[in-house]
């Protein structure tokens, strides 16, 4: 492809492009737009619609969240990251983009499509993030951040992850717009151990409409012996949500 990144980044970010384009490893993301574009029907990995603007509104988007994300965090070669719901690799991949990436794992219930980007990475990097097919109140680890973009519905995404994040992680949730009930999410970080968060307006994303990070810091761990199936999540969301 032929973009120009620099321009590209100077002419959405004017005052930061100079910042987010020293970070990351430009050859790998324009190879990862490749494969998004090429492979995108087959994987389904965005709309129609969107299928011509796949660089402005996923791929930068990403790369806009990414920075701003080590912008607030201390990120190094031994900071473990989850990216939940990782689907065709937005946004985790672009951590793995990094000049100096840290330690990447891509889960995904399904293989359809994360599994396309496994090949994908095979085939054209030496070394590459962990990929992992397994649904998220299955898997086990702990990490020092985790991400979703729109997966799960938050507050209920808290948890989902919250088992997953070390005491002094952070979970952090891309979002849209906030029409939050703000009971409910208080509800959700004390039962599953995290301090009330920071919420940061992107405005430097308002060309895609609103965006939104929201910073959770787990403060404690916490116990419980059974947790919820997603399909009990699910039928909680639809009752609250109306």
């Amino acid at each position: 492809m032929s973009i120009d990144f620099k321009l590209e980044l100077e002419k959405y970010f004017p005052v930061e492009h100079d910042s987010i384009y020293q970070i990351f490893d430009w050859e790998k993301i324009r190879n990862f737009l490749d494969f998004l574009e090429s492979n995108n029907e087959k994987g389904g990995f965005f709309s129609r619609a969107d299928s011509g603007l796949i660089w402005e509104r996923h791929v930068l988007e990403s790369v806009y969240h990414v920075y701003f994300i080590l912008k607030k965090l201390p990120v190094s070669r031994e900071t473990m990251v989850l990216d939940v719901g990782s689907g065709q690799g937005l946004p985790g991949f672009l951590f793995f983009c990094l000049q100096n990436p840290p330690q990447v794992i891509l889960l995904d219930s399904g293989k359809k499509r994360l599994g396309l980007l496994e090949s994908f990475c095979g085939e054209n990097f030496s070394k590459n993030p962990d990929f992992c097919f397994r649904r998220v109140e299955d898997f086990k680890g702990k990490f020092d951040l985790v991400i979703m973009r729109s997966v799960i519905p938050y507050p209920w995404s808290i948890e989902m992850v919250f088992h997953l994040v070390k005491v002094g992680g952070y979970f952090i949730p891309f979002l849209g717009k906030l029409n939050l009930n703000q009971e409910l999410e208080s509800l959700f970080l004390k039962k599953f151990g995290f301090d009330f968060p920071e919420t940061i307006l992107l405005e430097e994303l308002k060309f895609l409409g609103l965006r939104h990070l929201k910073f959770l810091k787990k403060v404690k761990e916490v116990r419980h012996s059974l947790q919820r199936d997603w399909s009990e999540i699910q039928k909680e969301i639809r009752k609250v949500n109306g």
